[in-house]
């Protein structure tokens, strides 16, 4: 009897998974859902970076990171789903990330951020030394006119406002070029220099050291230095001082990152008297930075015989601002709002005014010669002989977040133009008398136009030009409305600038110097030359046909051409 051979044939061995099949129960495309999900948020990165000029670059930036790395890990997850029965193939990609990182780190050094949160990183094993500028003979003193013509005397300027009246310079740069009269190292920090004829004083960082420097500006030979034991550090901020020298008659007065100031003899560097912040406010460097974590950045003002300078402390004790002699460097005053000057309880509860990053300045509003500064949260006019608060207009901010830090622009007897980024735009407000007092009133806000991050406005015939989010724009100060933008292609990201007449004068974030006309209808860059090299946050300065340009690493000296007399 045959048998059947279907009931004596050994059953078929178990099918090898495959990965390709759909498991009973779940969809084909329910596969790929992680696929899908991390290219959704790599076109979302991409939708952010478009966003950029409509919003704020940083944010932009920060958002496309996040979506990058929100992908990769959503393709990771994925990829060991889908691969979960090959083992190694289900590794690999993680192994290869793991080295990739590895290789990189050990190749690279991270170097800060740019001014729209962009990480810069540097060669680790570049054996290539900067040899920065020594003296190279015994400090010696200098000699320098009274009165100086070809003078810049500090932080924008000679007015503190970033305009010069006069143009001593022509505009083709083409024909007649720029002369370089040095390029060289210089010592870590954001400072700008300050003019007296041939010399230029800046402030550096050198290992601990903290230099005050004097420079021939012909040659760049370092003429004398004073040296104090400080250094401010900050990851995104960088290394060093940000402030400017302030030059008056025979004195140079700086402020350091961490808060020292100093009365220099301008001749020789000697010192006349040094004061230091944090002792006065009874605070440490830890909690000052925990106030303001990108370092003291005012430039001293010169006023009547003062030394004005943002103060800061912790209540009770905060004042926005402290006044000191400057022939003997004595406290004169600190602000106070009325009433408040001896009661210490009153002025905790009222608060003083956190410092900003900005500087003070003097102006003459509704009437009365007065300092006007941007404050944490706020921007006033103070009495220069006591401190005392005059008026207060808000002007929202957070000194260890979203930062005050551009300038107050008088436009007229009343109106006050100020701006920021971080959500911030443009405010014109003015002061009037009112009840034996001041009241100040908002006349228009916007939040798109004028978001300066750490440059300042200028104003030049009803217009303000300013760089907004990195971009140069014009602005009608009237009604607020913006009246062009340089293209985004050629943008110069967040630097500097000056007014120089009829010019923009214009220090890029990439070390670029361009000058742009000064001008309502249209966006025209007149010239442009390759100035310096890195990321550059320093205030240019130009007295005469002389411009000095610095950033953390080097800075440079130019003669400008001369200009005709027919421009």
């Amino acid at each position: 009897m045959n048998k059947n051979l279907t009931d004596t044939a050994p059953d078929p061995p178990d099918p090898q998974p495959n990965v390709h099949e759909t498991e009973p129960g779940r969809p084909m495309g329910r596969r790929f859902v992680g696929l899908w999900i991390a290219l959704g948020f790599v076109v979302l990165s991409g939708v952010s970076q478009l966003a950029g000029p409509f919003s704020d670059h940083q944010w932009s930036n920060i958002v496309s990171f996040a979506c990058t790395v929100v992908a990769i890990a959503f393709l990771l997850v994925w990829w060991v789903n889908y691969f979960r029965h090959r083992p190694f193939v289900r590794i690999a990609p993680m192994i290869l990330l793991g080295l990739c990182i590895a290789t990189f780190l050990v190749l690279f050094e991270y170097d800060g951020v740019s001014g729209e949160l962009e990480p810069s990183f540097s060669w680790r094993f570049d054996t290539e030394e900067r040899e920065l500028p020594t003296l190279t003979t015994q400090q010696r003193a200098v000699e320098i006119d009274a009165p100086v013509t070809t003078k810049f005397s500090g932080f924008l300027g000679n007015q503190r406002d970033g305009t010069i009246q006069r143009r001593e310079f022509a505009t083709d740069w083409t024909s007649d070029p720029p002369v370089l009269l040095f390029r060289q190292p210089i010592g870590a920090g954001w400072s700008g220099f300050a003019i007296a004829g041939d010399y230029g004083y800046t402030l550096e960082q050198r290992e601990g050291e903290e230099w005050t420097t004097c420079y021939h500006l012909d040659s760049g030979e370092l003429i004398w230095k004073h040296v104090e034991t400080a250094r401010h550090e900050n990851a995104l901020g960088g290394v060093g001082p940000r402030s400017t020298p302030s030059l008056v008659d025979e004195h140079v007065v700086v402020q350091g990152g961490t808060g020292i100031v100093l009365c220099l003899r301008a001749t020789d560097g000697k010192l006349i008297w040094r004061q230091d912040l944090l002792q006065l406010s009874g605070i440490d460097q830890v909690v000052s930075e925990e106030i303001a974590p990108w370092g003291r950045s005012g430039s001293p003002l010169i006023v009547d015989g003062t030394v004005v300078v943002p103060f800061g402390g912790v209540n009770p004790d905060v004042s926005a601002l402290a006044a000191f002699d400057l022939a003997d460097g004595k406290l004169r005053w600190k602000t106070f709002r009325p009433g408040t000057a001896e009661d210490a309880s009153q002025a905790a509860k009222l608060g003083q005014s956190q410092i900003s990053y900005a500087s003070p300045i003097v102006a003459s509003i509704a009437g009365r010669r007065q300092i006007l500064s941007v404050n944490e949260s706020d921007v006033s006019g103070y009495d220069i002989s006591t401190g005392e608060t005059l008026w207060t207009q808000d002007w929202p901010g957070s000194t260890n977040a979203g930062a005050n830090c551009s300038q107050p622009v008088p436009i007229d007897e009343n109106r006050i133009l100020v701006s920021k980024a971080y959500g911030g735009g443009g405010m014109l407000f003015e002061v009037v008398k009112k009840d034996g007092g001041f009241e100040a009133k908002t006349l228009w806000r916007i939040t798109n136009l004028l978001k300066t991050k750490f440059s300042n406005l200028v104003v030049k015939q009803g217009f303000a030009y300013g760089l907004s989010d990195g971009i140069l724009e014009c602005v009608e100060i009237e009604t607020g409305l913006r009246q062009w933008r340089q293209p985004r292609s050629g943008r110069y990201k967040h630097g500097q600038l000056l007014m120089v007449e009829d010019v923009l004068l214009v220090l890029a974030e990439d070390g670029r110097v361009a000058l742009v006309a000064a001008q309502s209808e249209s966006f025209e860059e007149l010239a442009s030359i390759e100035a310096i090299v890195g990321k550059t946050w320093s205030n240019p300065a130009v007295a005469g046909r002389r411009l000095v340009v610095r950033n953390a690493d080097q800075a440079a000296s130019f003669l400008l051409p001369a200009r005709g007399e027919n421009e």
